[in-house]
């Protein structure tokens, strides 16, 4: 509970606490990637984009 101190502005709203939930049920994906991972991964991407673009451009 909070403790009873003078605020200029009071705290309209509670906070949650968070709590360690079962992996299955966690609604976030978080992925650790490397940075040469990252790097790799934004290389492909526009190499793939360039090498699309050119067959593209030329028909």
């Amino acid at each position: 509970m909070r403790t009873p101190t003078y605020r200029k502005y009071p705290i309209t709203y509670e906070k949650k606490n968070k709590t360690i939930e079962e992996p299955s049920s966690q609604t976030e994906l978080i992925i650790d990637l490397s940075l040469s991972a990252a790097v790799g991964i934004v290389a492909f991407a526009f190499l793939k984009g360039v090498v699309f673009g050119y067959i593209l451009g030329k028909k």
